[in-house]
């Protein structure tokens, strides 16, 4: 009898596959649903092109804490304006989740030493990991203003 499923690295293959082979179909469909800060349109990415596997093996994280740390606006100010496309399935996306994880532990713990006013950047081409300094955008619509007019 046993464990009736198959190995769980092939599992994950295949629904890697699956969803490789899924956004190449809706993104020839132009498949789109729409970003709720801004209202724009975020298509399907194809992520069988070469500079989707690329993305493929990066991301970014960081803590965002409101009043205190720069908001998303102030990171990506000219995203929210225009269209975009997205596709996160991979190793790197595991990792960044778990990265948040621990991120949410140390808040919930109480601990001080967070991602805070720091961007994390993983490649996973060259194994690298970056940590680049922020800071919040005073011109900023969405936090600048909050500091500026003491009632928000």
């Amino acid at each position: 009898v046993g464990n009736k499923l198959p190995d769980p690295a092939l599992l994950f293959l295949l629904l890697l596959i699956a969803v490789w082979l899924l956004s190449a179909f809706m993104s020839q469909f132009e498949y789109s649903h729409i970003d709720p800060r801004s209202g724009a349109a975020i298509e399907v990415e194809n992520l069988l092109l070469p500079a989707s596997l690329t993305a493929f093996l990066s991301g970014m994280v960081t803590t965002f804490v409101p009043g205190d740390t720069p908001c998303l606006e102030c990171l990506f100010p000219e995203t929210t304006a225009t269209t975009k496309k997205v596709g996160a399935m991979g190793p790197v996306p595991g990792m960044i989740g778990a990265i948040q994880s621990l991120e949410a532990i140390k808040i919930c713990l109480g601990m001080k030493d967070l991602l805070k006013n720091t961007l994390l950047c993983i490649n996973g081409m060259d194994m690298g990991i970056k940590k680049l300094n922020l800071r919040k955008d005073p011109e900023c619509h969405l936090c600048g203003i909050q500091d500026q007019c003491g009632k928000c």
